[in-house]
């Protein structure tokens, strides 16, 4: 589709998001194309963490995945001031 721009998942802890998708499956988010897996609860960021530091050292293609959002963000970010 060619969007270059920035996606972020709703919040994987939602009620409504839990019924589909589990916090713990920010992975499948990331793998899905979203840049960002997002959480207003910081009680479930290691369930959503470790599965994507464990797929990213198992998968090559998956680690190139993660650092393309995370250059994608701070792009975005640095482009609106907001990297200080």
């Amino acid at each position: 589709m060619g969007f270059t721009g920035v996606v972020i998942s709703d919040d994987l802890d939602a009620a409504q998001v839990k019924q589909d998708i589990l916090p713990a499956s920010g992975h499948l988010v990331l793998t899905a194309g979203c840049t960002l897996v997002r959480t207003v609860t910081a009680a479930v960021l290691p369930a959503m963490i470790d599965p994507v530091l464990t797929l990213a050292k198992q998968d090559a293609a998956f680690a190139e995945r993660v650092d393309a959002a995370v250059r994608t963000a701070l792009l975005a970010k640095a482009a609106r001031g907001l990297l200080g």
